[in-house]
């Protein structure tokens, strides 16, 4: 198909009203010609997000600086761009009269000299002469008297100084600051991800309505989409698929009541329609979120083991439900049917994580990179999985990746000052992020947890206690919290609070390295104020936990305690280990450009 084929069809496309397919067109074109202005003005009008449509018309100017029609859509997006710099175009015009032969009246005296070329000229010349003869009477023919003020010159002593040597400096011109928007990401893969089909698509080719809506629905035009399901359902209301569609608009335009009656009509025309049981369960899940409507997952996947949605909604319901194990039991050997889809992947990394198996969530997490590298949800999860392994440097490009696109999710700038707060950042710089998450979100409480840290390390009990007394009231099932909640009242000195907070920890450990944390500090702490038996007990939890669960300086301190070396022992060298950093791997799939450590926040 030749380039202008392909770009005609693009055209029609647009006219015809289907987004999707223009802007997989023009994207097609843009591998051939990426400097072309056209294609991108019109897949600006295509795409989908305010970011993108700016990117492109940007992209416009870039190549054509004076397209009024991409500087005007800049003016509508509020990118910064306003009329008064685009230079107008100056029209020359000519002061003339057109005098229409045959009707002009023959001059006389005065009017017929001035008429004539020639006696013009020699007017304005006498004229000219005169009004020049008068200036000079007035300047030098009255006397010189002068009626202004005298000024008195008093003369300077002159010392003559070298001149200042001339040197060329450089003319350095500032460049103006101009908006600026990320390039999408999906601007960077070589061939767009094919999208995937609907689970029912019966052609219907008599309901013109029926497949009308079907094409709005793809383009995500729910709202026209509606207008011929109704029509579609009007005309023939025995059909299961066209009530389903129906609720299915309702849904995603936010109708949640009509979705779900929708629904209910297709169950009654067909019970063993799989997936109104997944829809109905999302619009309830919509509409009260601690819905429980496990039965509607699984009842579709009784009627249909094969439905990957099913599949990979029910592990998604069970992660919200704090979860992970059950969600993991949904995914177990499925890959033969569902190890195309990168979302497979991403669960079970989330999952993991959860569980603290970090090495294993670390490998789906890059699966899930690999399969889809347009996922936002990948790179922040990429970056929570390093940060738990203390591996800051490589998981900040992917947060401040994400925090490109995703600058007003609380959770980026909570997992920011985390990182801050792990690099020994001052106490200001990581309050002054998390700040920013709780201000877009009061409620986070991991904002409150490494803000609650961060004071600890400034030497600032009482906010400390305060900050991590609040995550523990908003998640007081985190191990994390509960035990930094016990170090931040020893910090204030409220030592038995702190030894009942960190023994109640133990109880919520998901690990034998959380185990290991807990211990320590309950028997560090019983080591400082007693009683004894205490810490004779937790240091030997310590030493009975799993090789690996505990750092060996905790170790060591653990002999220590119960081999104290004496005042006249010869201290022997011996040989320290050395912890071996765990490996990272690497995604191989296309590289995209990360956000580097010095991107603004």
């Amino acid at each position: 198909m030749t380039e202008s084929k392909t770009f005609h069809d693009a055209i029609e496309a647009i006219k015809n009203e289907e987004p999707g397919r223009a802007r997989e067109i023009l994207t097609r074109l843009l591998r051939s010609d990426k400097e072309n202005p056209e294609y991108w003005l019109l897949l600006s009008s295509v795409v989908e997000s305010r970011k993108e449509k700016i990117y492109c018309l940007q992209t416009v100017l870039k190549f054509d600086a004076t397209n009024h029609t991409a500087l005007r859509g800049l003016r509508i997006l509020g990118a910064g761009y306003d009329f008064e710099e685009i230079e107008p175009i100056h029209v020359m015009r000519r002061i003339w009269d057109v005098e229409i032969a045959g009707n002009e009246e023959e001059k006389k005296g005065f009017a017929r000299i001035w008429a004539n070329r020639l006696w013009r000229i020699l007017i304005f010349a006498s004229a000219s002469v005169g009004v020049f003869t008068l200036l000079l009477i007035g300047i030098f023919g009255m006397g010189r008297k002068n009626y202004g003020h005298q000024l008195t010159v008093t003369p300077l002593a002159w010392t003559e100084t070298p001149s200042p040597t001339v040197t060329n400096t450089p003319l350095v011109r500032t460049p103006t600051s101009t908006p600026s928007v990320v390039e999408p990401l999906w601007m960077q893969l070589e061939v767009t991800y094919t999208p995937r089909p609907v689970y029912v698509n019966t052609p219907h080719p008599g309901i013109e309505a029926y497949r009308i809506g079907m094409r709005r629905y793809a383009d995500e035009d729910y709202e026209t989409m509606l207008v011929y399901m109704e029509q579609a359902a009007r005309l023939n209301p025995s059909l299961v698929d066209v009530h389903y569609y129906l609720g299915e608009a309702y849904r995603l335009m936010g109708d949640y009541e009509q979705a779900l009656a929708a629904y209910e009509n297709a169950i009654d025309l067909d019970s063993e329609f799989a997936p109104v049981y997944v829809a109905r369960a999302l619009a309830q899940l919509i509409e009260d979120e601690d819905a429980n409507v496990e039965g509607d997952f699984t009842h579709a996947l009784e009627l249909d083991p094969n439905f990957e949605t099913a599949y990979l909604l029910l592990a998604d319901y069970w992660l919200e439900h704090d979860e992970p194990q059950f969600a993991l039991d949904v995914l177990a050997n499925r890959e033969e049917l569902l190890g195309e889809n990168p979302r497979y992947y991403l669960l079970q990394a989330q999952a993991l994580l959860e569980q603290k198996q970090f090495e294993s969530a670390l490998a789906h997490a890059i699966n899930a990179y690999q399969g889809d590298i347009t996922n936002l949800q990948v790179y922040i999860l990429l970056a929570q999985i390093y940060f738990e392994i203390d591996e800051f440097e490589v998981g900040l490009p992917y947060l401040k990746t994400y925090g490109l696109y995703q600058n007003d999710d609380p959770m980026y700038f909570a997992l920011l000052g985390r990182s801050y707060y792990e690099r020994d950042y001052d106490y200001e710089s990581v309050a002054a992020v998390l700040d920013k998450a709780l201000n877009l979100d009061d409620e986070l409480a991991i904002a409150y947890e490494y803000r609650g840290l961060a004071a600890i390390a400034a030497g600032n009990g009482k906010q400390a206690v305060n900050d991590l007394y609040r995550a523990r009231n908003l998640e007081p099932r985190s191990f994390s919290i509960s035990l930094n909640f016990g170090l931040a009242l020893w910090s204030e000195e409220r030592l038995e609070e702190a030894s009942a907070q960190l023994r109640a920890s133990t109880e919520l450990a998901k690990s034998d390295i959380d185990l290991g944390k807990a211990y320590y500090h309950v028997a560090r702490l019983a080591t400082e104020v007693g009683p004894l038996s205490r810490a004779i007990q937790y240091w030997n939890y310590l030493l009975d936990l799993p090789e690996g669960a505990v750092p060996e300086e905790w170790l060591l301190e653990a002999h220590l305690y119960f081999n104290p070396p004496t005042v006249t022992s010869t201290p022997t060298k011996t040989s320290t280990s050395t912890l071996t950093p765990t490996s990272t791997v690497t995604p191989t799939a296309t590289e995209i450009p990360l956000a580097t450590e010095n991107s603004e926040e």
